[in-house]
Order: C-alpha cells, then sequence, then structure tokens
C-alpha cells in the first residue's frame, strides 16, 4: 500500500508553520529593540555613581559627581543626572535601584550612617524622573556582597561576607548567591573592638581612619610597615566578624579594598593568630570591582524586581 504524503503541498506547510513562526521571531525581535535598561545608582558619601545596564549587557558608568551635603541638595543633583543620561542614552528605564548606606527600611533610609540625613524617602522624592517603573532602596554594602557573590570574587561560594572599607566600614552576607535580607542592615564597621575607649572596628579600619593616622590616603602610602599596622587593625576586626558568621569567603571592597594587596598578608596573619586552633579562617580576598561593586549590585536587584 502506498504510504501517505507528509503533506498536501507547501501551501499548507507555509500556512500552518512557517508564517507563524516569522512572525513570532519577528515579534521577539522587536522585543529585544524594545527592551529597557536598568539603572543603579551608589550614593556614597563622598560620590555618587549613577550607571545603567543596556539591552546588550553593556555596563555603562554614566554620570559621577560629589555628593551634596544636604538632602534636599541630593534629590535636586540625581534628578538632574538621571534625566540627562536617560535623555543621552535614549532607552527606556525597566526598573531602578538605589543604594545608600545606613539602615534601610522599605522605600526609607532610617539611619544614615556616613550621609548627614536620614529618615527621607529618596525613591518618591526621584520617582518623577522614572516614572512608574520598579524602584528599589538597599544598603550599600548589601547591594555591593550581592555582585560580589554572584558573579564577582566571591561566586561559587556558599557564604560570602563582604565586607566594603571606605570613608566607613560596611558588611552583608550572601548565602547561594541570595542576598540574606534579615541580615541586611548588618554594620559590621560598628563592632566593638576596645571596651575600654569604645573604639569601633570602624574608628580603627575604615579609610577614614587611615586619614587620620596616617595624615593621608592609602593611594599616596608606600610604606610597608605602615600598611602592616593598618591591615593588623583591619585583621581584628574581620577576625570578630569571622568567627560569628563563619563564611566560606570574606571579600573585602571599597576605596581601600583597592589596595588590599598592601595589607593582604597583615589581615591574613591577624586573623590566623587570633583563630589559633578554632578553626581554619576562610579565604580572604579583595573584591573585583572594589568601586563599582555597589552600581553593579543595584543593577542585579534592579533585573530581579523587574523579573528579568
Amino acid at each position: 500500500m502506498q504510504g501517505l504524503p507528509l503533506c498536501q503541498g507547501p501551501s499548507l506547510l507555509d500556512a500552518a508553520f512557517i508564517t507563524p513562526l516569522i512572525r513570532l521571531v519577528a515579534r521577539v525581535g522587536q522585543m529585544r529593540d524594545t527592551a529597557g535598561m536598568y539603572a543603579g545608582v551608589d550614593i556614597g558619601a563622598t560620590k555618587t555613581l549613577i550607571a545603567f545596564e543596556c539591552p546588550g549587557g553593556e555596563f555603562i558608568e554614566q554620570k559621577k559627581f560629589s555628593t551634596p551635603s544636604g538632602f534636599d541638595a541630593l534629590i535636586d543633583s540625581l534628578r538632574e543626572h538621571l534625566h540627562t543620561a536617560m535623555s543621552e542614552l535614549q532607552q527606556p528605564l525597566e526598573s531602578i535601584v538605589i543604594a545608600a548606606p545606613g539602615t534601610i527600611e522599605g522605600r526609607t533610609l532610617r539611619a544614615g550612617g556616613n550621609v548627614s540625613w536620614s529618615d527621607e524617602d529618596i525613591l518618591s522624592n526621584v520617582g518623577e524622573v522614572y516614572g512608574d517603573i520598579p524602584a528599589g532602596l538597599i544598603n550599600d554594602a548589601a547591594a555591593a556582597g550581592l555582585y560580589e557573590a554572584v558573579a564577582g570574587a566571591g561566586r561559587g561560594r556558599e557564604v560570602v561576607l563582604y565586607v566594603t572599607i571606605g570613608t566607613g566600614i560596611g558588611s552583608s552576607i550572601i548565602t547561594d548567591g541570595t542576598l540574606a535580607y534579615d541580615f541586611a542592615n548588618s554594620e559590621g564597621g560598628r563592632l566593638l573592638l576596645d571596651w575600654q575607649t569604645g573604639a569601633t572596628f570602624e574608628q580603627i579600619g575604615s579609610g577614614q581612619a587611615f586619614v587620620d593616622r596616617y595624615g593621608h590616603h592609602g593611594s599616596q602610602e608606600a610604606d610597608p610597615d605602615v600598611w602592616r599596622e593598618y591591615g593588623t587593625a583591619v585583621g581584628s576586626g574581620l577576625f570578630s566578624m569571622i568567627t560569628v558568621i563563619r563564611p566560606s569567603i570574606v571579600v573585602v571592597g571599597g576605596s581601600m579594598g583597592e589596595h588590599f594587596d598592601a595589607y593582604r598578608k597583615a589581615v591574613q596573619d591577624r586573623v590566623a593568630q587570633c583563630a589559633g586552633e578554632l578553626f581554619t579562617p576562610p579565604p580572604i580576598v579583595a573584591a573585583e570591582k572594589p568601586n563599582t561593586a555597589v552600581a553593579h549590585g543595584c543593577i542585579t536587584r534592579a533585573r530581579e524586581i523587574a523579573g528579568g
């Protein structure tokens, strides 16, 4: 018996399969062409960075400016720079996440860390620029730690302790690539290291502490003895965190993270000395992007809240 033909003719194949497929491919192409950007804003104590991830995945540091001292002045600058950047890039915005130092509660920065204002709703004040899109506010160390754990120096590790050392000291904990939101406002820099003087980790190990002690920034220091002393101080603070959290790896970022190689050994020696036979210290490494990890982390979080 003669077998049945696979189809009755080219018209059936065209109408039932090829034409809809072509339309679907064209539609997907149009969706890709019109896909928007994700924005991340890093409000630091001294500098503010606005960055975008374009539809093709390109990361663009679009605007960087000195952080104004007052909240109203900051909002005015954010509005201006966001509006200018979005006009220059000519792409719709899918979502935005803003990072700031301090305690975050919903859309509000409750405790301002190293900025001069607090109890302010940042998102509502700049919302007129980006419109009705998903938006979020996050602690700056939490944002940076999220990026470094997912795509940076801590990727592939179960528990990442991220410590940012700049004007102040911030920290975050990421488990299996997910920010531990119960600890999203953790402030490792406030650990008390000297009960007699009340000195905190931030007061002895931050970038500002370095300037106060040695009279200049880390970028101007070449004396190995200075770095050894500073690294010992930083190692003391890190040990206090490590012995409680027991992370798989510690990642050090921020402006002082740029110079981590200069004091890495002193940090490791101090942590090992304090740990003794109690436990084997985890690797302590520099962040892959010490100065832009916050903005990258904001964009990572922006993709999450947009469902991207």
